[in-house]
Formats: structure tokens, sequence, C-alpha cells
């Protein structure tokens, strides 16, 4: 960092004397200077420089006049580059197209300060306050804004391509169609920011909070979004290829026609999300949406809703059926949930309830996987022409009145074929077996009743997916 000799310093209240017969103009670079080596020179404290004027356009006409060695010809603003402002006080203070490139200036205190058009690249930021800050079509590549305040701060337009951003706050900023290529804000805090058109190809963005954040056709190509807090944040219009974004919260966001294909989804949540016609398969997703992932079961049963909706409008029929059979699975554990907690308060009508409607998706997804396995159906029909066999060979409930003793192969063929019999319209043909008591026959007759029904049932999941 530039420091001026300590045979130059000025005194701390030489210092504060000159700047406040300085405060209605124009301040001198050299006064700056000054103040700048007695600050780093021999730590007295630097004077307040709030609400200096170092402005190119109010320096510009004096700066040629005088052949000014203060000024940056090239990037026609004051020449601040190089100089250790560390901690500086510039609130308010305007620094409109100021060159300011490796400078440091960590810790200031630049509330609302201007620095529209200024020369930024590679300056020190890390910590400072500003808040309100104007920094609007600045260049600050490989900037450091570590940790920095830039709350409701206005960044339009800047090009801030490879700088880091790490837990600085950006609450309420505006950084539409800023150049944010490969900058790193991992970490960082920006709810309710507006990054529209904003470039953020390979930026890295892992954990950061972007609750209700604007990045209406934004692009974010390569971006890593892995862990970051979407909720809430409006996509319409990105471009997302390649980006990552597992683990992240997408529920509430918009997402409408954005095309996720290719891009890492791995237990990303999405209860609540406006997902329409948007591009993505099932195996991005890794078999659980980041709800179910957590045990909540509630927003995991919203978040296969709107999955479900979204893969019915790209008429993807076996990435719908995943998605609802997924959404009814997500009730079942929701039941016993609440069933287990409703035991815990002693509310037992409740919980008897819940338990209830837990057994019947039990039995459901058993039978038929709530209407979408046909191999389900027919496991089922098997398992009750087996069942009801067996009880009539264990409990010789079933009589010929042919061969008095066959053998086992030959009864177990029978009490199968008078089984099936019973499930159908087949019959039993010349079995001629008849029940032994009026218990078997009431036995038999529910047989007879459950195999239309089934059969009924495969029917059923039959023509559903072939209208799909």
């Amino acid at each position: 960092m530039s420091q001026i000799p300590p045979s130059q310093l000025w005194s701390a209240r030489q210092l504060e004397a000159r700047w406040d017969g300085n405060k209605d103009v124009d301040v001198e670079r050299d006064f700056l200077l000054d103040a700048i080596a007695a600050y780093t020179g021999d730590g007295t404290v630097m004077p307040n420089l709030d609400g200096a004027i170092l402005a190119a356009d109010g320096l510009r006409e004096r700066a040629k006049a005088e052949d000014a060695p203060w000024w940056d010809a090239v990037h026609d603003g004051i020449k601040l580059a190089g100089l250790n402002l560390h901690g500086v006080s510039l609130s308010g203070a305007d620094l409109t197209g100021a060159s300011l490139g490796r400078s440091d200036l960590s810790g200031a205190r630049a509330h609302a300060v201007k620095l529209q058009g200024a020369h930024l690249d590679q300056t020190r930021f890390d910590g400072a306050d500003l808040a309100g800050a104007w920094l609007d079509n600045a260049k600050a590549g490989e900037a450091s804004f570590d940790g920095a305040m830039l709350e409701d701060a206005s960044l339009v337009g800047a090009g801030l391509r490879f700088a880091s951003l790490r837990n600085a706050i950006l609450d309420g900023a505006t950084l539409d169609g800023a150049d944010l290529w490969g900058a790193r804000l991992d970490g960082a805090e920006a709810h309710r920011a507006s990054l529209r058109g904003a470039r953020l190809d390979e930026a890295c963005l892992a954990g950061a909070d972007l609750m209700g954040a604007d990045l209406t056709d934004a692009t974010l190509k390569r971006a890593d979004l892995r862990g970051a807090k979407l909720k809430g944040a409006n996509l319409r219009g990105t471009q997302v290829d390649g980006a990552y974004f597992d683990g992240a919260d997408l529920s509430d966001a918009r997402l409408p026609l954005v095309s996720l294909r290719g891009c890492g989804l791995r237990h990303v949540r999405l209860a609540g999300a406006w997902l329409e016609r948007t591009q993505m398969q099932v195996g991005q997703l890794g078999d659980a949406i980041g709800e179910e992932v957590a045990g909540e079961f509630g927003a995991a049963r919203e978040g296969y809703i709107v999955l479900e909706q979204n893969f019915r409008s790209l008429g993807d029929i076996e990435a719908e059926s995943w998605a609802f059979r997924k959404r009814r699975r997500m009730g079942k554990q929701d039941a016993l949930h609440r069933a287990r907690k409703a035991w815990r308060e002693q509310r037992w009508q409740l919980a008897i309830s819940c338990v209830a409607s837990w057994a019947s998706d039990v039995f459901v997804e058993w039978l038929c996987d709530y209407g979408e396995s046909l191999p389900r159906v027919a496991r089922a029909f098997l398992a009750v022409l087996v069942f009801y066999a067996l009880f009539y060979g264990v409990t010789g409930g079933l009589v010929s009145k042919g061969e008095a003793a066959p053998g086992l192969l030959r009864r177990a063929a029978e009490l199968l074929h008078y089984s099936l019999g019973n499930m159908t319209t087949v019959g039993t043909g010349d079995l001629e077996l008849h029940p032994t008591s009026e218990l078997i026959a009431l036995v038999a007759a529910t047989q007879s009743i459950v195999g239309p029904i089934l059969l009924g049932l495969f029917g059923f999941v039959l023509g559903n997916r072939l209208r799909r």
C-alpha cells in the first residue's frame, strides 16, 4: 500500500482542522493521502471523511488544468489505487468513477457511499459497511466483499467476475444485470435481493440464503447451489444448464417452463413450488425429495403433488405414476406420525382415526400399489387362491363323491381347481366337491365374493394404465 514519508505527515489536529475548512468544497486528494498516512503511519485516528466529494465530474476539469498526478487519466477518475484505507469512514462520500483498484477498505464505514462506475478490481471490502451504497456499473473483478454489509445496496450492471462475497449480507440489494461469473457467494444472505438478468455462470452459491430473491432471466449455468435456500425465489426464465441444486430448498419457488435437465436435483425441496412443464426426470431426484429425507412427511406429500402435476403437464406417464405413489406413501407415513403424536398427547379418538387411515393405506399399497401395479393385483389374486385351497385341505372341509382317497397331488390339484372355480366364472366342472358343513359353505361364499372384486380391480388398474 502507498505510504507518505513521516516528515510529510500531518498531525491529527491539523488534519481535522483542514478537513473542517473543506467540508463544503471538493476535497484535494493530497489531503486525503495525508489523512491516510496519519492513520497508517503513526497510528493516529483518521479524521472523519464522511460526505467527501471526490467524484470524477467534480475534479476532472481541475485535474486537467493542473496536470494533477492524483488523476487517473486511463480510468478518468481520482487515483486512489493501492492505498491502505482500512477502517476509513466514508459514509455518504461521493467517489463516483474513482480508481481504487488493489486498495484495502476492509472494515470501512461507508454507508451510502457513491461508487458508481468506480474501478475496484482486486479491492478489499472485507467486513465493510456498505449498506445502501451505490456501486452501479462499478468494475470490481476479483474484489473481496467477504462478510461485508451490502444491505439495500445498488450494484446494477456491476462487473463482479470472480469476486468473493462469502457470508456477505445482501438483503434487499439490487444486482440487476450484474456480471457475477465465477463469483463466490457461499454462505451469503440475500433475502429479497433482485438479480434480474444477472450472470451467475459457474458461481458458487452453496448454502447461500436467497429466500424471496428475484432471479428472473438470470443465467446460472454450471452454478453451485447445493444446500442453497431459494424458498419463494422467482426463477422464471432462468438458464440453469448443468447447475447443482442438490439439497437446495426450492419450496414455494417459481420455475415454470425452466429446463432442469442435466441439473443436480438430489433431495431438493419442492413443497409449494410452481412447476409447469418444468423439464426434469425422476432419476435426478435421487428417489426422494428433501422433505421426505428430513422426515417431514406432510410437506413431502405436498412436494410430490407438485411433481405429479408437473409430470402430467409434460406427458410423462411413468414419472406421474411414480410421483402419485410417492404422494400416497407420504400420506401413509404422515398418518402414522400423527397417530403417534396423538397417542403421546392422549388424544385417543384422533390416534385411532390416524391408525385406521394408516392401516388402510398399508393394505391398499400391498394390494395394488394405489391402483398402479398389475403384478400386485395378480399376486393378491394368487395369494387368496392358494390360501383358500390350503384352508380347505387343512380343515378337510371338502368331500368328493368320486374316489374315496385320491393321491396327495391329485387332491392338491382338485383343491386349487375348486378354489379357482369358486373365484371366477369357470366353475368347478365335474369335480363334485362339496362343503362338509355350513361354516365351510360360508367361507366358500366369501371366496366367491372376493374373487370378482379382485378381477374387477385388475380390470380397473389395466384400464387406468391403458388410458395413460
